[in-house]
């Protein structure tokens, strides 16, 4: 699996007085397996990038490839694009509509095609993927926490055997008890069943604890892509783009301005403990 933007831009309202550029002159491949952050400001670029990934909205210029197909030539399938590159959108829970969670998570793949039994057999074994109990099936989806509801829409994008999902989001207004459930279970997809993740974040804790790269956006121009600690390294870029550093990174460079040097940028307090541990002990 591999997802391709080259040359990509997109204006509103073009030929207007209200055009503006959202994105402008983006390349970059997404490989299978991945798990890629992309953070920037409010207005960066970030949801208009996202939406071009699974052919909501079609790109002014440039192509966009998914498995080595533009998913815009006229005889392509952009709702079979869809069942395969899924999309969590911000506040998730406005996208439940049905009367139960068990219908909620069925929608998905019954509108891609599948049939009934195999979409209720998918939506039950994306439930308990996602750690909702059977005797929440015939819930009203309204009914849940907020926590719960986003476990639900994740599941209704699950059900539909993805190769890939992208998040916007997904853990604004979670307390830390739901931030870790969604994100442990984004880790677990990602390892366990090789789904890609691409992930908008304003967390760079986040950020930093679980993307293997990141895409940096700043004014509709993607200004980085790389291994997630690379991009974190460069202050400079990430000053530019508006954006604060994550905590371990500023101890990182607040200890080197002393004089101590830890071998990596750590990613979490885990790895930060260990690195200084271990310093200790090789000075003593």
């Amino acid at each position: 699996m591999s997802l391709i933007f080259n040359e990509v831009e997109y204006t509103y309202n073009p030929g207007t007085s209200f055009e503006k550029k959202a994105v402008t002159d983006i390349s970059f491949k997404i490989d299978d397996g991945d798990f890629v952050a992309i953070i920037g400001q409010t207005g960066s670029g970030k949801s208009t990038l996202i939406q071009m990934m699974n052919g909501l909205i079609k790109p002014s210029k440039g192509e966009i490839y998914y498995n080595g197909e533009d998913i815009w030539d006229k005889d392509y399938s952009r709702k079979k694009l869809r069942g395969k590159v899924g999309m969590v959108f911000q506040y998730p829970e406005h996208q439940l509509f049905e009367t139960s969670v068990i219908k909620d998570v069925c929608f998905g793949p019954k509108n891609i095609g599948m049939k009934e039994l195999d979409a209720q057999i998918s939506a039950f074994e994306a439930l308990k993927e996602v750690g909702v109990g059977d005797e929440f099936i015939d819930y009203s989806p309204l009914e849940l926490s907020g926590g719960m509801k986003r476990r639900v829409a994740i599941a209704g994008v699950l059900a539909m055997k993805p190769e890939v999902i992208i998040l916007d989001e997904p853990t604004a207004g979670l307390d830390p008890e739901g931030r870790n459930h969604i994100l442990g279970l984004l880790k677990r997809l990602n390892e366990e069943k090789g789904i890609t993740i691409v992930l908008v974040s304003h967390s760079m804790e986040d950020v930093a604890k679980y993307a293997h790269k990141v895409i940096v956006m700043n004014k509709g121009n993607m200004v980085a892509y790389d291994d997630t600690m690379k991009v974190f390294a460069d202050k400079e870029i990430i000053d530019e783009a508006g954006l604060a550093l994550p905590q371990m990174c500023m101890l990182y460079f607040g200890l080197a301005g002393k004089g101590i040097l830890l071998p990596d940028i750590p990613r979490d307090e885990t790895d930060a403990y260990k690195m200084i541990s271990d310093l200790y002990e090789n000075m003593n």
